[in-house]
């Protein structure tokens, strides 16, 4: 059995083959010689190009962020932070302040938890409602509000 250099496969042969292996695909009869110095050639342009999209400064100073419910604090490094309405410790509001309740949006207008917005800290988002959320908020009413009349 011999593995194929380009997908890691073993290559197909009709013996010794079990079904439920996963075989290569690659149908390359060629001699299967890779160019390692062109491989890596394009990974470090490839690391290159990203280096350049997102630079990152170590010596950037960290950003507070501050749980709305206890006030707790955390230094974050700015490119973790994606921005929000507002932070907190867990993730239906607080840890250390059980009395604190996220905002409850009205009718209209939708609340988006995103996990680690700010390091640990969960934030959250008010914004209103797209035409799409809109519509199949709409839909799931018609559905639920015709059996719930009936059990009232």
């Amino acid at each position: 059995m011999e593995i194929c250099p380009y997908c890691g496969l073993l290559k197909y042969y009709h013996d010794g083959v079990n079904e439920s292996q996963a075989v290569c695909s690659c149908d390359n009869d060629n001699d299967f010689t890779l160019a390692y110095v062109g491989t890596l050639a394009d990974g470090e342009a490839i690391l290159a190009d990203l280096r350049a999209s997102r630079p990152i400064n170590p010596n950037t100073p960290l950003q507070t962020v501050r749980c709305e419910g206890c006030g707790r604090t955390q230094q974050v490094a700015p490119w973790k932070i994606i921005p929000c309405d507002g932070y907190t410790c867990a993730k239906r509001g607080c840890e250390r302040n059980p009395g604190f309740r996220l905002p409850c949006p009205g009718k209209g207008p939708v609340l988006i938890l995103t996990p680690d917005a700010a390091g640990d800290f969960w934030g959250y988002t008010i914004r209103d409602m797209t035409p799409e959320e809109k519509k199949k908020s709409d839909q799931a009413l018609a559905r639920l509000l015709p059996p719930l009349t009936t059990i009232n």
